[in-house]
């Protein structure tokens, strides 16, 4: 019984010592990110988030580190070295949380005001191509443990290299969504060996004179409201 005892005791501490010591310094440093973007019909990104969740305090302070070793005089310049407008982007870093969020303040063409970003407009068609993550722009690509890209383009979808889509019968064009998960944790520390992707999609050109759906919409509650209202003060 003495001996059971022991062995337990053996496999807590070492396998605390794997956890909190050698599990991180193996593993590396790792962060979930998540990017937000919405264009809509005049080609303008209306919307454009990203969001890094350093998973521990570790892959935090490496990070610190690292725009040290650069010779980065602060965090902000590093984060907006592929903006050209750098004043129409918006940096929070949060180090209680361990999170850092990028956040374009007001509607931006991404052919003017990013070097990684672009919409080419064709006759037939728009592609929007997003190499940011590829070229770890925001962030050292070796960091990236989940990743999360969400895209609204406003008119349907010709082609994409994501199988995950979705539309709304309240919005116009489509939802698309891009995912990797490298799966770092303590049995797979440098998790599993994905590349990042490009973020590519083509859809239809869009109608400049085309009222948006949400519009006809709220309009068609608007009236059901009146015709409700009227109809209640006539009893």
């Amino acid at each position: 019984m003495g001996s059971l005892a022991g062995l337990i005791f053996l496999i807590l501490i070492f396998g605390s010592l794997y956890l909190l010591v050698m599990y991180p310094q193996i593993r590396g440093p790792a962060a979930d990110v998540e990017v937000n973007a919405v264009l809509t019909p005049s080609g303008l990104l209306s919307e454009y988030q990203v969001t890094f969740q350093f998973v521990d305090d570790m892959s935090y302070s490496q990070f610190l580190l690292y725009l040290n070793s650069q010779k980065f005089v602060s965090m902000n310049d590093y984060e907006t070295r592929t903006i050209a407008d750098k004043q129409s982007i918006s940096i929070q870093n949060d180090s209680s949380s361990r999170t850092i969020r990028i956040t374009a303040k007001q509607p931006f063409d991404p052919n003017n005001v990013t070097t990684t970003i672009r919409l080419n407009k064709y006759p037939d068609s728009w592609e929007f191509i997003d190499n940011s993550i590829v070229n770890s722009s925001y962030l050292p690509e070796k960091y990236l443990n989940k990743f999360t890209y969400n895209l609204a383009v406003p008119t349907d979808l010709i082609n994409a290299n994501t199988l995950e889509n979705s539309s709304s019968w309240w919005m116009d064009g489509k939802q698309l969504t891009w995912h990797i998960n490298r799966n770092k944790n303590p049995l797979n520390p440098l998790g599993d060996n994905i590349a990042s992707q490009t973020i590519y999609a083509k859809f239809k050109v869009p109608d400049q004179n085309t009222i948006p759906r949400i519009y006809f919409i709220i309009i068609g509650g608007l009236i059901i409201l009146a015709v409700i209202i009227l109809v209640v003060k006539r009893r």
